[in-house]
């Protein structure tokens, strides 16, 4: 299994959300990390996250990864609160 940790885009990836605090957006982020898996030669096609993730630094949460030969999960870590994110994989099935 090959470990991969790549730094995404800041801006693209927070959303204000309704009570006036900032979350990330899963779909910029799916589409981030999706795109940093192909450029490396994974054989991920698709990469789901959770919504309504509080932008906070030091947060974490679990995206997984769909690809044609399994899933793989992926540990996504928030390294400030303002919306930039390295990620991992932890498993690949």
């Amino acid at each position: 299994m090959r470990r991969v940790i790549a730094p995404l885009a800041l801006a693209p990836l927070l959303a204000l959300a309704a009570c006036g605090g900032s979350t990330l957006d899963a779909s910029q982020v799916e589409e981030q990390i999706l795109a940093e898996l192909q450029d490396a030669g994974s054989p991920v096609t698709a990469v789901t996250c959770p919504d309504d993730v509080a932008a906070q630094e030091g947060g974490t949460f679990t995206c997984t990864g769909t690809a044609t030969d399994g899933t793989w999960t992926l540990e996504v870590t928030q390294t400030d609160d303002a919306g930039a994110l390295t990620f991992r994989v932890v498993d690949a099935t």
